[in-house]
């Protein structure tokens, strides 16, 4: 009876921004943040594409609430939705409540 809806699938856009863009706050991520990057370039996926689908593939989550400045962004999200992605990067993680929780990061 438990019904999970999910926000912040990118990261407040930091997962969308690209390694050149981030504010100096996240430089301890880098490493990692270049490892998403290279994946999705590797794999040729869009990161809004990627991130979106890897939430999407948790069949536990009912919906996903997403954030948009223009109606082309959401238009670019709503295409990423489908179809799904097969080979989603697994390996790429943290736990670090410091880069996933965005209520912790520094003023930017």
């Amino acid at each position: 009876g438990i019904r999970v809806h999910v926000r912040s699938a990118f990261l407040q856009g930091l997962l969308l921004m690209g390694s050149g863009h981030l504010p100096t706050y996240f430089s301890r991520w880098l490493p990692l943040l270049r490892e998403w990057e290279e994946w999705c370039e590797r794999e040729g996926q869009a990161p809004v594409r990627a991130a979106l689908q890897f939430v999407l593939a948790d069949r536990r989550i009912e919906s996903v609430v997403v954030g948009v400045e223009s109606v082309e962004q959401l238009n670019e999200i709503l295409a990423a939705a489908e179809p799904p992605v097969s080979n989603l990067p697994t390996e790429i993680s943290s736990d670090d409540l410091g880069l996933i929780d965005p209520r912790q990061w520094m003023p930017r």
